[in-house]
């Protein structure tokens, strides 16, 4: 067998433009060590690199108890897994150069003694490394020459001493070991390529030319490609290849993916090209997150996004049509623990309600103290049982393997670890380095693609037209020297070779020169920007390219072309006649309609939806027509994910239950039992129903929220006490016949005074916005709410109502009212604003049955709806005003306005 075999070689196939003949591989280091293994009769096998990582912390906490002081201890103090990742780095280099713990280094020092302790007392796990040794060692015995030829791409130093040794004990045994010959003719020296590949070379201009005659002809065979994204460069690399007519096919174009290959494959699969596919790790896979968010609930207090997160899993431990449920009840309650939540907990089955309880609501215990040991290791069994079970099922062994890896990787460590609890971050450490391997591949090749490699070194054979792609990055990992001089010194000594970086950094700068000489008709240089808001830098083998010109008096930047040149024509040079883009008139989106038109069928549902109204439905449907309609009457809504509230929402409903619960412990009229039992009723509703609050960082909002809602529900204790009030009832729930259909009304607080007559207080969080709705008579809900009782209880006229402001600790109000402190603000009566709400919902009912729906909103000039329905002594509320909250933009249009 002849091989060619490259220290870095990811890739040898005929991908790279060889015609790959049996017998003739190109290998990298993996290949060829499985190759020799299977000759020699040796396993395969090689644990995790985390399962490594985990045992060798192991070995280092051991070591670090029974020697004063090693070298990583203070490292080890900060961090012990990462700490544990580099000692096991450094143990990896010596195995791969020669070295065995059990042959001490001469002069070698006290770290190297520390590792070859460690290694002794870790039993690592078997790795690449040795495996190496491995096959070093066996292939010592053997007496038969298993290859004819061997090729090696990099010189002798760039490997360690474990390869060095295994190629000099092939050549004794009668392989030829030889440096690889590659040929790389480039392109005709007349073109621009040709001339930059000779100078790339170290070869001369061509005889008897001026420095005028040596001028770059910008003949297209040699572009730098500039974007301001990597997105806009994708789209012009695809352009530019289009256009030239190098449609990229399998031998005619290989693509060097030096950074993020996603927008260049999204170009050309837009122009109709096969997919490259593209392979990515990731530590975000939803699947694998489960671990995680376990562990994350065993502290408290709980992080009620972590509960939404696992509930939002695609796929979890709690079945899909039980966990709409409890994400509804998060919504409304941000906090596991709320009356939603246990409300939603009573509509399961016991066994969901057991599940539950075990994921998300299990025995939980303090951040800084940690969690116990057995708490941590049922945690990672609930995982691991789970996953166990779930891989039994058809075509789920691929998804569920790596997260049973994990669990069991975990758990030995923590089964092994001395610390009888564990903190979060320290679990958070375990993790992110015993859990690194989980990988996942995003899209699949297709055949024709345009051939791609990783990484220059995979180029070896000509191309006709190569992408250095993304070239601001260098994907490969620059050389690093673990070990001081002295120690390389005695480790040399002792006949242990590490991989010299110097000739490291040679072989990756003669891969990037060799991917320049592959191109024969086009060499594209692509190079962002920015990429992911970051800035970019050129590559070396393009400033090297750009030097040895500037030495021949010759400058690049008649070759420089960007996104925007090429797009407006201005580089037309670049792709011979052909226009590398064409105007397009642009396509008018769909513009949206101020009435929607329906069937008298759908008419008389829709007439019948609006005979129960809420004020949040008589809201929607006096603020737009239609967004009642899609909701209230066809049932629509958003297919997003439910949210936390958060922000004023929040603390408006964390008020609210404030007030409730006081109310339930009758405390509300005894202001100092509300001064002096508030605060424990508040934090325990902070813990139930106001998760994010919770989280780090905000404790300062935490505090303040507190503050105010405290001040709030003494305030309004003090002025109930003040005017002699009583209260019927909070959160009560109102109905009341209105022709023939219903209104219905949740109060907040229903109060009586003196006399016994009922007044009306809507809590709100806020005040500037509600003071302006009283101020231009736009409080619909306040009367709806004085509406719903008057009508209840058969009153002559309006109860007294007014809104109390929880972040203000103050009452407000259009006239007088019972009330003590009310803040009177110049405005409408509130039965004006009722009478409008009557006229205006018959004229909305009336062009309703019409089968007219308004949209108020959109358009240039958006309407109000007395505009909309022609009748301007309706209400006029603002246009947008039922637009705020409304997720019904992309149907009716205002999403996409002003996007044309």
């Amino acid at each position: 067998m002849d091989v060619t075999l490259g220290r870095w070689i990811r890739r040898g196939d005929d991908a790279l433009g060889l015609r790959a003949n049996i017998g003739r591989p190109t290998w990298g280091p993996a290949a060829m060590l499985a190759d020799l293994e299977l000759r020699l009769g040796l396993p395969r096998d090689e644990a995790s690199a985390g399962e490594r990582v985990l045992a060798f912390t192991g070995a280092a906490r051991k070591l670090a108890q029974a020697t004063p002081s090693p070298f990583f201890a203070r490292s080890s103090r900060v961090d012990r897994e990462g700490t544990a990742r580099a000692l096991l780095e450094m143990r990896d280099s010596l195995v791969e150069a020669g070295w065995r713990s059990d042959v001490p280094v001469p002069d070698g020092g006290p770290r190297l003694s520390a590792l070859a302790e460690l290694d002794v007392l870790a039993a690592v796990p078997r790795g690449r490394s040795d495996r190496l040794a491995a096959v070093a060692g066996e292939l010592a015995r053997v007496g038969d020459r298993p290859l004819e030829r061997l090729a090696l791409l990099d010189p002798l130093d760039a490997w360690p001493g474990a390869w060095r040794t295994i190629f000099a004990r092939l050549s004794a045994l009668g392989t030829r070991v030889e440096a690889a010959r590659l040929t790389l003719p480039g392109a005709d020296r007349s073109s621009d390529l040709g001339f930059a590949q000779a100078v790339l070379r170290g070869e001369s201009p061509p005889p008897g030319k001026s420095s005028v005659a040596r001028r770059l002809q910008r003949d297209g065979s040699l572009i730098h490609l500039r974007a301001p994204t990597s997105w806009e460069l994708g789209e012009a690399t695809a352009a530019l290849l289009g256009a030239r007519g190098s449609a990229p096919r399998a031998r005619s174009v290989v693509v060097v993916r030096a950074g993020d290959p996603v927008p260049l494959e999204s170009a050309l699969v837009a122009q109709g090209e096969r997919s490259q596919g593209r392979h990515a790790s990731s530590a975000l896979r939803p699947l694998l997150q489960l671990l995680p968010l376990a562990l994350s609930l065993l502290f408290r207090p709980r992080d009620v996004h972590h509960v939404l997160e696992l509930l939002s899993l695609p796929i979890g431990p709690i079945p899909a049509r039980d966990r709409h449920a409890l994400l509804k009840a998060l919504s409304e309650a941000a906090g596991v623990g709320s009356r939603a939540w246990l409300a939603a907990l009573e509509k399961l089955t016991p066994e969901i309600r057991e599940r539950v309880a075990a994921w998300i609501e299990p025995p939980s215990f303090d951040r800084g103290e940690g969690a116990p040991r057995e708490a941590v290791i049922a945690a990672i069994d609930r995982v691991r049982t789970w996953a166990a079970a779930c891989r039994q099922l058809p075509e789920s062994g691929s998804l569920f393997g790596p997260l049973l890896t994990a669990t069991e990787v975990l758990r030995d460590a923590v089964q092994t670890d001395e610390r009888d609890r564990l903190s979060a971050s320290e679990l958070d450490r375990l993790l992110a380095h015993g859990s690194d391997d989980w990988s996942v591949e995003h899209g699949a090749e297709q055949p024709g693609r345009a051939g791609h490699v990783d990484s220059p070194f995979d180029v070896l054979a000509p191309r006709p037209v190569v992408i250095l792609w993304h070239a601001g990055v260098d994907p490969t990992t620059p050389p690093r020297d673990l070990f001081r001089r002295a120690e390389r010194d005695a480790l040399e000594a002792a006949g242990i070779r590490l991989a010299v970086p110097a000739a490291e950094l040679q072989s990756r700068a003669t891969a990037w020169r060799r991917a320049a000489l592959a191109a024969t008709d086009l060499l594209i240089v692509a190079t962002p920007d920015t990429h992911l808001g970051a800035p970019q830098s050129v590559l070396p083998v393009w400033d090297e390219i750009a030097a040895r010109l500037a030495h021949h008096e010759i400058l690049v930047q008649p070759i420089q072309v960007t996104a925007e040149a090429l797009r407006e024509g201005v580089a037309s040079w670049a792709v011979g006649d052909t226009p590398i883009a064409e105007d397009h008139e642009p396509l008018s989106l769909p513009a949206p309609g101020g009435e929607w038109r329906v069937d008298r069928a759908a008419a008389d549902a829709i007439e019948a939806a609006t005979r129960k109204l809420s004020a949040t439905s008589l809201g929607s449907l006096l603020g737009c027509p239609l967004r009642f309609v899609l909701e209230k009457a066809a049932g629509l809504r958003s297919a997003r994910i439910e949210t936390l509230g958060a922000g004023p929402l929040l603390h408006g409903k964390l008020g609210h239950r404030l007030i409730e619960e006081l109310h339930r412990a009758e405390l509300l009229l005894q202001v100092a039992r509300v001064q002096a039992e508030a605060p424990a009723i508040l934090d325990r509703l902070m813990i139930e129903e106001a998760g994010p609050l919770h989280r780090l960082g905000r404790r300062g909002n935490r505090e303040q929220v507190r503050r105010r809602l405290l001040d709030a529900a003494v305030a309004l204790a003090e002025v109930l006490v003040e005017s002699r009030m009583t209260v019927e009832g909070v959160e009560l729930s109102l109905e009341a016949a209105d022709g023939d259909g219903t209104l219905h009304g949740r109060l907040d607080l229903l109060l009586r005074d003196a006399t016994g007559a009922p007044v009306v207080l809507d809590l709100k969080w806020g005040s500037g916005t509600y003071y302006d709705q009283l101020a231009a008579g736009h409080a619909f809900q306040l009367a709806h709410y004085a509406e719903v009782v008057r009508r209840a209880r058969d009153l002559p006229a309006l109860p007294p109502a007014a809104y109390f402001s929880l972040s203000g600790a103050r009452v407000m109000a259009t006239g007088v009212t019972p009330l003590a402190r009310t803040t009177i603000v110049r405005g409408p009566p509130l039965a004006d604003t009722a009478r409008g709400i009557a006229v205006s919902l018959e004229a909305v009912r009336a062009h309703l049955r019409k089968g007219r729906i308004p949209a108020t909103g959109v358009g240039p000039e958006p309407e109000h709806l007395a505009a909309a329905l022609g009748k301007p002594s309706l209400l006029t509320l603002p246009a947008t005003s039922a637009c705020t909250y409304c997720d019904m933009g992309a149907v009716c249009g205002r999403a996409w306005e002003g996007l044309a």
